[in-house]
């Protein structure tokens, strides 16, 4: 088994043993007995040095009361890999993930799909679960050391300051244990600190948030991302705040309805390159304009 952060660990077989019972003797012991617990798939028991709570032995007994496959299966028929990388996860000091199955879960939090949940289901896809998941992986990074975050885009990457918008990050090394074990920040030389919202994991490549940048200075600002452990990533002039575009005037203000209508002016202020222009009406379809051009900040043009 190999952990995807800074620190690797490796399990080397030693060869079969003729102990059937566990104990701190100095030996790492995997072996098969009969639980009283028929349900029961396995059980570690962790040996730390009473101190520091280092690990310093580890044993690991399966029931042998149930059936066993070492490759993919179906129920009552148990994969004894999917419940070894479960308990090799003990063996790291991961612990069960519990929760209520009725209660619908934020996507970072859901029990399917997760190796270190407490129970086996072909309902959760943990049954024949061999690979870790980003939350597993966020839960080794938790305890051992881990990269710092790394961001490749953010999109949409700009916004008006009339109201909050919603962004994704895109990168890498993502991880998070709880809503609060990532942050997102907008800064700007002479500003204040502008702190996203509704920060999201949604996996250790994407990262959803809020910029609640209403108000906020127009210009570049720098994005900021940062890990509960204080390792951070900024990427320099990424988001770019626009003002509120301002409609002043329009020429021709009329129309007939038996063709399209050319506008000549359609004056203002703060437009933009990329500007879009609409007609809208209560109940009716929205009409989008083609052909938009922008001549200044303060001029539009559609032909």
């Amino acid at each position: 088994m190999e952990c995807h952060c800074s620190h690797q660990f490796f399990f080397n077989f030693s060869g079969n043993s003729s102990l059937t019972s566990y104990g701190e003797d100095g030996i790492n012991l995997i072996y098969f007995f009969p639980f009283e617990e028929g349900d029961v798939l396995g059980t570690t028991y962790i040996h730390d040095d009473q101190i520091d709570h280092h690990i310093i032995e580890v044993d690991t007994v399966i029931n042998s009361s149930l059936d066993w496959s070492a490759t993919s299966t179906n129920p009552p028929i148990n994969n004894l890999q999917a419940l070894m990388l479960h308990e090799f996860g003990h063996w790291l000091n991961l612990r069960d993930l519990y929760g209520d199955l009725d209660t619908p879960y934020k996507s970072d939090i859901s029990p399917v799909q997760k190796v270190m949940f407490y129970e086996k289901r072909t309902s959760l896809g943990n049954w024949n679960l061999v690979t870790l998941s980003d939350p597993d992986k966020a839960g080794l990074s938790w305890i051992y050391d881990h990269p710092a975050p790394v961001i490749n885009a953010i999109y949409p990457a700009t916004g008006e300051n009339s109201a909050s918008i919603s962004v994704n990050i895109t990168g890498s090394n993502y991880m998070s244990m709880t809503d609060s074990d990532l942050s997102v920040t907008l800064s700007k030389s002479g500003q204040s600190s502008i702190n996203a919202n509704s920060v999201l994991l949604i996996s250790s490549s994407r990262v959803s948030c809020t910029l609640p940048i209403t108000g906020a200075e127009p210009g570049q600002w720098d994005v900021t991302l940062q890990h509960h452990d204080g390792k951070t990533v900024t990427l320099t002039n990424r988001f770019t705040i626009l003002n509120q575009p301002v409609v002043t005037g329009i020429t021709p203000n009329s129309g007939e309805n038996t063709g399209p209508v050319n506008i000549t002016t359609l004056s203002g202020s703060n437009f933009s390159s990329g500007a879009t222009v609409a007609l809208t009406k209560t109940g009716q379809t929205t009409i989008n304009a083609t052909n938009v051009s922008v001549i200044s900040s303060s001029l539009l043009h559609q032909r």
